[in-house]
């Protein structure tokens, strides 16, 4: 009489297989999600720099925002304010700031901005910014990253794939 059916051995083989595609594909799963979470931190930290390069350009100030005489209107300043939280602030030529929003990254994912700064002010009048050269912003998680390029001439360009060591 013959038996039909696997034996134990065949579906453990099988069964060994299957966990290995698994855990595959669950690797590449984790890798894609950071990967989409440092892209759609690139993606908010470039637009609220498009956003303010408009404002300053454009003239648009916060609500209730002037600047006594003699100062005047000088820009948007985008201030740094740790490794994952930067402002949007119109600024008058006093140094005096009027908030138009604060913004913070996802946890887990920072930005590094070399050479080193602390603020970047979008000029109203002349265009451009207060930088000389470029000013690179690294938006990094563990070493998957992606660097938004700033030009004194106020040029925003992404770059994907950095080194985030």
């Amino acid at each position: 009489m013959s038996q039909k059916g696997y034996s134990l051995i065949e579906l453990l083989v099988v069964m060994g297989i299957f966990a290995l595609f698994l855990q595959a594909g669950y690797i590449g799963y984790q890798e894609f999600t950071r990967r989409q979470k440092v892209a759609g931190a690139v993606r908010l930290v470039e637009a609220d720099l498009r956003i303010a390069q408009e404002y300053a350009l454009s003239g648009t100030k916060p609500e209730g925002f002037n600047c006594p005489r003699p100062d005047y209107y000088e820009g948007v300043l985008v201030t740094f304010i740790s490794s994952n939280r930067y402002s949007i602030s119109a600024r008058c030529s006093s140094g005096r700031n009027f908030l138009f929003r604060t913004a913070e990254l996802t946890s887990g994912i920072s930005f590094r901005i070399l050479p080193s700064t602390t603020s970047i002010l979008f000029k109203s009048v002349t265009g451009g910014t207060d930088i000389s050269g470029t000013v690179n912003i690294n938006i990094c998680e563990n070493n998957v990253g992606n660097a938004i390029e700033i030009t004194s001439a106020g040029k925003i360009t992404k770059t994907d794939n950095v080194n985030c060591n």
